[in-house]
């Protein structure tokens, strides 16, 4: 197993929850949010996606072309990996400079509710509108102090909604919660299909039993030569030596009853 595959493995043990660009403290590389903690990885976000796939020997490439055809998408495409394991794009910050990574992936499954925020004051707005996950809260409260809370660039005033993921993440998004909504019905779409799929995908093959004598003689060419006349040979010898045994088998609990007998 390779250095990728042993820190990727880690991520999904522990639960994958979202994966955000790093942030401007001066360091780059990728937060990497699981069910048991936050870790900061040096690779960029598309690279840790790319390694993601990868991981489940996917080509990315293939996946995004594939879905975005099925949610009829060219942009911000969902990535079904595998069953509980759909990144969906969120855009959590503003680009300071052209070209930032400006897109987060979290995970489908882990998401609890959507929370909408209107007027970047942290109230609920939009009437208070909240898309409940899994049976999450839908009083749409701001988040508690005991819950980790990322701000998308240090920019409230841009905040349109709150992910509130398990483990006690609540990402700040500058997409409306009417888009978030949307995205987690098209990871939806996307992770039935592949399970769909996946249904159709040929399980691992049947360990060889061997073949009996008759099919190792149809197996055999039909000329005549000195190894084929051998090979016949020893079928027979074969043959005989298994007729024999059973024979033996049969007969011995009748001699073992007429010795009792005695």
């Amino acid at each position: 197993m390779g250095q990728n595959d042993g820190v990727i493995r880690r991520y999904l043990e522990e639960g994958l929850v979202a994966l955000l660009p790093g942030y401007r403290e001066g360091e780059g590389g990728t937060q990497v949010f699981t069910l048991q903690g936050a870790h900061r990885d040096s690779r960029s976000l598309p690279w840790m996606v790319e390694v993601l796939a990868r991981f489940y020997r996917l080509d990315l490439a293939a996946v995004r072309r594939h879905t975005g055809r099925l949610l009829e998408l060219s942009h911000h495409i969902p990535l079904p990996l595998a069953e509980g394991l759909v990144l969906l794009p969120v855009k959590v910050r503003q680009a300071a400079v052209l070209g930032e990574n400006t897109t987060a992936y979290v995970n489908l499954s882990q998401v609890e509710r959507v929370d909408a925020v209107g007027g970047g004051n942290g109230v609920n707005g939009e009437n208070g509108e909240t898309t409940e996950m899994n049976g999450g809260s839908s009083n749409g409260a701001a988040p508690s102090s005991s819950e980790q809370t990322l701000y998308a660039a240090g920019d409230p005033a841009h905040i349109r909604s709150r992910i509130i993921c398990r483990g006690g993440l609540v990402i700040c998004c500058l997409n409306t919660a009417t888009t978030v909504k949307a995205k987690l019905r098209q990871g939806e779409t996307a992770q039935q299909e592949l399970l769909q799929r996946q249904k159709f995908t040929a399980g691992p093959a049947a360990p060889f039993a061997g073949l009996k004598g008759e099919g190792l003689r149809e197996l055999l060419p039909s000329c005549d030569c000195l190894l084929r006349n051998f090979f016949l040979l020893l079928l027979d010898s074969a043959s005989r030596l298994e007729a024999q045994q059973r024979r033996e088998q049969a007969t011995a609990p009748k001699a073992s009853a007429g010795a009792g007998k005695k």
